[in-house]
């Protein structure tokens, strides 16, 4: 990041193709855990694109991304999809001041 960041003002990391949600990057034995991503979130302006659940939040919050990617679930049919699931976490979010 350090070499790209005079070229890109914002970083994506996207752990949608590797399966890998917020919990499990608790596992110190991984490549890259939560803290590695939090001590690059104070370096870079980084949105986050990963699977997490409600009650992850607030560390998500205090970690300090610039953004989170969201994703609704599949299609109800052809051309409609709801995004129902997602009102717990946009409450949230107002909750912890992370969206206007």
């Amino acid at each position: 990041m350090t070499a790209w960041h005079s070229v890109a003002d914002v970083f994506e990391l996207n752990f949608d193709g590797v399966k890998r949600a917020w919990s499990d990057l608790k596992n110190q034995d991984l490549m890259l855990t939560q803290s590695d991503l939090t001590a690059l979130a104070q370096r870079f302006k980084i949105i986050l694109h990963i699977d997490f659940q409600l009650a992850d939040l607030e560390t998500l919050n205090l970690s300090g991304f610039y953004g989170l990617i969201l994703r609704g679930g599949d299609e109800e049919r052809v051309g409609v999809k709801s995004f129902d699931e997602l009102d717990e976490i946009f409450d949230a979010l107002e909750a912890f001041r992370m969206i206007n």
